[in-house]
């Protein structure tokens, strides 16, 4: 687990990814990608699933990247964006199968 970054390095590096630079996306995922894997993996049983999901949630970082001004705190938001992806992902993979809630994950 890497240490939090102080509130004005992740500004910094936010400011940066708004700008397009690559650099600030590979910090920040090097910076957060294990705290989002041990994170996701206490929401879902799969590592792939888990693994598929942090690259998607970084995808979607980068595309939405100009709009990254509005998020307050980055490593909450990014847990919660993956929570919520992993989430949708174990509701799909219900309907699916016909799993009961319990058995999916």
């Amino acid at each position: 687990m890497n240490p939090e970054l102080p509130d004005s390095e992740e500004k910094r590096l936010l400011a940066s990814l708004q700008k397009g630079h690559k650099e600030a996306m590979g910090v920040i995922f090097d910076q957060y990608y294990t705290d989002l894997y041990h994170y996701g993996r206490r929401v879902c049983n799969d590592p792939a699933q888990v693994e598929d999901s942090i690259q998607e949630l970084f995808v979607q970082l980068w595309q939405k990247r100009e709009e990254v001004g509005k998020i307050a705190r980055l490593k909450p938001y990014l847990l919660g964006a993956l929570r919520n992806m992993l989430l949708k992902s174990l509701q799909r993979q219900q309907r699916q199968t016909g799993l009961p809630d319990n058995e999916a994950q």
